[in-house]
C-alpha cells in the first residue's frame, strides 16, 4: 500500500475544481473522529465530498450513495463537536476558491459567509493529508486565527506546531527541496552525476512531488537506464517535467492494490483520478474492517469454545460419579428380597447376599443404627437421587455438545465469509445467542438488509447463503417448495437454492454438477478432496427449532460426489 502524494492530490483538484468552485455546503456530517462528509450543491446536483484523515488511509474523494453504503459510513445521532462548529460557520455558505499550497498535501477550501453581525467574512477549511499528522482545521482568512480543528494538537503532542482554537494558523514545516520545473537540464545532470546514492532515492530526497514509488515506477518504464548516460538522464528529466506538469494523466492501480499511479504505470485503468482514489482506499478500508471484525469473531468463538470444553469435561467427570446408580438399586433390591432371611440388621456393619441373577456374592455396607427396611430405603433414596442427577447431567452434556457443534459451524461460516456484511450477520447471530437485547435493537437487526449472493448456471437462478441469517433468509423468503436445495452431507456448509421456474421434476445433470461444484468450492475450496453433496426439493427441507440457528432436517434426498 502507498499513500496519497502531492501530485495525485493536484491531479484530483484539477479534475474536480469545477465541482468545488461556487458550490454551496448543503450538509455537514462527521461519521467519526477521522472522517468528514460535506454535501456540496452545484449546477443543480449534489456531490458528497468525503475526507478521511486516518494515519493509514488518509485521502479525499467524491462518493456515490453506493460507495457510502459499501464503506458503511453512518452519521451518529449525536453530532461531534467539530461537526457542530462547521455547521455553525460554513453550512449553507459558498466556496469561492480552492487551493493547494505548492508541493503540499493540503487542500484549502475558501468560504464566503455572513457572521452574527451580518458582515461578510472569509473562512478557510484546511485539509491536511499528512499521515499521522493529518488534520482538518477551520480558520479566519483575514486574521489567520483558528476557529477549531478536528484534532487539537498541544505541546504534549508536537513541539513544532500547536493547533487549537484562538491560535494563529501556520503551515506545517516541510523539508526544503528543489522544484524540478525551476532548474535546467544541465544543473539536473550535474547533480545526478555527483550523487552516490541510487537515483530513485536521489530524486525523492532532492525534488518536490517525487515519491520513492513514483520514481521507481518511472525508472522501470525505461528499458536500460544508465545514471551516467546523458541521453538517458535527459529523457528522464523531460519525462519528469511532463509528470510534474500533469501531462498524459492515466489513473491506474495494481490488480492486487499494492500501488496506484496517475500516469498509467499500473495495469488496472480508471476513467478518473477520483474513481482511482475511491476504489484504491475503499479496498484497504474494507479489508481492514473485514480483518478486524473477523479477528473479533474468532477471539469470541475461541473464548466460548474453551469455556464449553471446560464445562463438558466437568460434566463428564460428574457423570462418571453416577456409575454407582445401578449398584445402589441392586443393594436395595437384595435387602428387600432377603427380608424373610435376615434378622434385624441393627448393630451390623455389613451383610453378604447372593445375587440370584448372577449367583455372585454381594457385600452390602449397612448403617448400624437402622433396621433392614430402613437400610434398603436409604439405598433407594441414593439411587433415585443419582438417577435424577444422571438424567440432568446427560441432558446438560447434550446441550453443551450442541453448543460446541454450533460454534464449529459458525467458525466454518467465518472462514467462507467474503465481505464485511457477511461477518456482521455472523456477529449479530453470536450476539443474539449470548446477549439479551432491547426491543429497539432487535427491530433494527430484523429490518437490516440481508445481502444474498446470486449467480446463474445454465439459465437457472442460484441463491447462495453463507451464514445462518442468509441460509434462513433464502429458505424462508426466496424459495418455494418446487425449488431445489443443496448442502454438503454431514458437514457445515453454505446452503444453495436453485430456482425451479418451470417446476421440473428433475434438474439437468450438468446443472446438478455445476451447482455441486460451486458449493464445494465455496465451502472447502477448489483443492479439497472428494465431497458428498446432497440435494432435494425445498418442500422436503424443514427448519429446526434451535433459537437463532438455521438447522434443518431433510428427506427424499439424492447424493452426488464431487472430486
Amino acid at each position: 500500500m502507498i499513500h496519497l502524494d502531492s501530485l495525485t492530490l493536484k491531479a484530483f483538484l484539477d479534475e474536480n475544481s469545477h465541482i468545488f468552485t461556487n458550490a454551496y455546503i448543503q450538509k455537514v456530517k462527521q461519521p467519526s473522529r477521522k472522517e468528514l462528509l460535506l454535501v456540496l450543491r452545484n449546477c443543480g446536483k449534489s456531490f458528497r465530498f468525503y475526507i478521511n484523515i486516518d494515519a493509514f488511509y488518509y485521502h479525499i474523494a467524491f462518493l456515490s450513495l453506493e460507495d457510502i453504503e459499501k464503506r458503511q459510513i453512518e452519521t451518529p445521532k449525536q453530532a461531534l463537536m467539530f461537526c457542530m462548529l462547521l455547521r455553525k460557520y460554513i453550512e449553507n455558505s459558498k466556496i469561492i476558491k480552492i487551493n493547494q499550497p505548492s508541493h503540499e498535501r493540503i487542500v484549502e477550501l475558501f468560504f464566503e459567509t455572513t457572521n452574527d453581525n451580518f458582515k461578510t467574512e472569509r473562512l478557510v477549511l484546511a485539509i491536511e493529508l499528512m499521515g499521522k499528522h493529518s488534520n482538518i482545521i477551520l480558520y479566519n482568512y483575514d486574521t489567520k486565527i483558528i476557529l477549531g480543528s478536528i484534532h487539537n494538537v498541544g505541546k504534549e503532542k508536537s513541539q513544532y506546531r500547536e493547533v487549537f482554537g484562538n491560535l494563529p494558523y501556520i503551515y506545517p514545516n516541510k523539508k526544503e527541496k528543489i522544484d524540478i520545473c525551476k532548474i535546467s537540464f544541465e544543473n539536473f545532470f550535474e547533480k545526478i552525476s555527483v550523487s552516490q546514492i541510487p537515483i530513485k532515492n536521489f530524486l525523492n530526497e532532492n525534488f518536490y512531488d517525487i515519491t520513492n514509488d513514483f520514481a521507481t515506477k518511472l525508472l522501470s518504464s525505461f528499458e536500460h537506464f544508465k545514471q551516467n548516460c546523458e541521453k538517458d538522464v535527459e529523457k528522464l528529466f523531460f519525462r519528469l517535467l511532463d509528470c510534474v506538469n500533469l501531462k498524459q494523466i492515466n489513473p491506474s492501480c495494481d490488480e492486487n492494490y499494492k500501488t496506484f499511479s496517475i500516469f498509467g504505470f499500473c495495469n488496472k485503468k480508471f476513467s478518473s483520478v477520483n474513481e482511482m482514489l475511491n476504489d484504491y482506499y475503499q479496498f484497504y478500508i474494507l479489508e481492514n474492517k473485514f480483518n478486524s471484525l473477523k479477528q473479533k469473531i474468532i477471539t469470541s468463538l475461541n473464548k466460548e469454545t474453551k469455556k464449553l470444553e471446560t464445562n463438558i469435561l466437568n460434566v463428564q467427570i460428574e457423570l462418571n460419579d453416577t456409575k454407582k446408580t445401578d449398584t445402589y438399586k441392586q443393594h436395595a433390591d437384595l435387602l428387600m428380597m432377603n427380608l424373610y432371611r435376615l434378622k434385624d440388621t441393627k448393630n451390623q456393619k455389613e451383610v453378604v447376599l447372593e445375587d440370584f441373577n448372577t449367583n455372585e456374592k454381594i457385600k452390602i455396607k449397612l448403617d448400624e443404627t437402622l433396621n433392614t427396611i430402613d437400610n434398603a430405603n436409604k439405598y433407594y433414596k441414593k439411587y433415585n437421587k443419582l438417577k435424577k442427577s444422571k438424567e440432568f447431567l446427560s441432558g446438560r452434556l447434550d446441550l453443551l455438545n450442541n453448543k460446541l457443534k454450533k460454534i464449529k459451524e459458525i467458525n466454518h461460516y467465518v472462514n467462507i465469509a467474503k465481505n464485511v456484511c457477511d461477518l456482521e450477520q455472523i456477529w449479530e447471530t453470536i450476539e443474539d445467542e449470548t446477549k439479551s437485547k432491547n426491543t429497539q435493537a432487535q427491530k433494527k437487526n430484523k429490518d437490516k438488509k440481508i445481502n444474498i449472493e446470486t449467480t446463474e448456471i445454465h439459465g437457472h437462478t442460484i441463491f447462495i447463503g453463507k451464514n445462518e441469517k442468509q441460509n434462513d433468509y433464502i429458505l424462508s423468503k426466496l424459495s418455494n417448495g418446487s425449488d431445489f436445495w443443496f448442502h454438503i452431507k454431514d458437514a457445515p456448509s453454505a446452503h444453495i437454492i436453485v430456482k425451479n421456474i418451470n417446476k421440473s421434476e428433475n434438474l439437468p445433470d450438468d446443472v446438478v454438477f455445476e451447482v455441486a461444484k460451486l458449493l464445494k468450492n465455496i465451502s472447502f475450496g477448489e483443492k479439497a478432496s472428494k465431497v458428498s453433496i446432497i440435494y432435494t426439493f425445498r418442500k422436503y427441507v424443514n427448519k429446526g427449532t434451535s433459537k437463532g440457528l438455521a438447522f434443518v432436517t431433510y428427506s427424499n434426498e439424492k447424493e452426488i460426489v464431487i472430486d
